[in-house]
């Protein structure tokens, strides 16, 4: 029997819960997804973690949003299935003895566009501007200053799990507190592919004064055809030579010479012909790590 949701998350935790979604209706601004290889608890336990941000990620660090000497605090409920993590930003940018040793930290790290740091402290904050809401199974509440988010897990098998956003505002928010995306007038949504960053990117709106024009005018779809075709061919001959060095290292494993051999769930499947007079085709198949 599934109880009250109160309930379920203990009041510690319904209490970071309801501090965003307490009835105000909202705007779905956009979503992004990725394929993560690996066990999808682990994300869960990742945000539990206050101490990787001021290690691992310059950008928190660099700009003041999540640093070592802040205050911070995590709260689980009664029975450790959810937790927060709760930060209050301090003034503080830049390096200091927080950063000293972290081989991480780049001083020297600008933006192009510092709007996309500006914050506006809001009301319901109530304090923390950055709060990490975990929430057990598979879902994760996100506040990073202005920045709303929610970030759903869904594991797809043993091995890996998709990573989908889900970024979002209020309908009452001021008009200056629109995410950057939309004031440069470019909307994306990132995914990741074999571990490799794909992204479809679209412009809407978007103007250039004429100085920043690259060539002459009307000879760009023939640069990106040239590119999509240099793109297309080394794609090509990677997957040939990735072919050609797997059909070399299985053929060291097996040993045997080799008509025809295909690769079927980890298993080497050989077909050699037998010396007989129906000429039939013997099939071994090999199990190797």
């Amino acid at each position: 029997m599934v109880g009250q949701i109160g309930d379920y998350f203990g009041q510690e935790i319904l209490r970071y819960f309801d501090r965003v979604f307490d009835g105000r209706k909202l705007t779905i601004l956009g979503y992004s997804r990725q394929r993560i290889p690996g066990n999808w608890k682990l994300m869960q336990e990742n945000i539990k973690d206050p101490y990787h941000v001021g290690l691992l990620h310059t950008w928190f660090v660099m700009f003041g949003l999540i640093r070592g000497d802040q205050k911070s605090r995590i709260i689980m409920d009664e029975h450790g299935r959810h937790g927060a993590m709760a930060s209050t930003r301090k003034a503080t940018k830049g390096g200091g003895e927080v950063t000293k040793g972290l081989h991480s930290f780049k001083q020297g790290m600008k933006l192009h566009d510092e709007r996309i740091i500006d914050i506006k402290p809001e009301p319901w904050w109530n304090g923390p501007t950055v709060v990490m809401l975990t929430l057990f199974p598979n879902l994760i509440v996100q506040q990073q200053s202005n920045s709303m988010s929610t970030r759903q897990i869904m594991p797809r098998g043993s091995g890996a799990f998709d990573f989908i956003w889900t970024h979002f505002g209020f309908e009452d928010d001021d008009p200056d507190m629109a995410p950057v995306e939309d004031r440069l007038g470019a909307c994306r949504e990132e995914r990741v592919v074999m571990h490799r960053r794909a992204a479809d990117v679209q412009f809407d709106l978007v103007r250039l004064p004429n100085n920043a024009l690259l060539g002459e005018p009307g000879t760009a779809l023939p640069l990106i055809e040239l590119v999509m075709d240099e793109a297309i061919a080394a794609l090509c001959a990677e997957a040939v030579g990735v072919m050609r060095r797997l059909l070399t290292h299985i053929i060291s494993l097996t040993n045997q010479p080799l008509n025809l051999l295909y690769l079927l769930r980890g298993r080497t499947v050989i077909f050699r012909p037998l010396h007989n007079k129906d000429r039939k085709c013997h099939m071994s198949v090999f199990s190797h790590p």
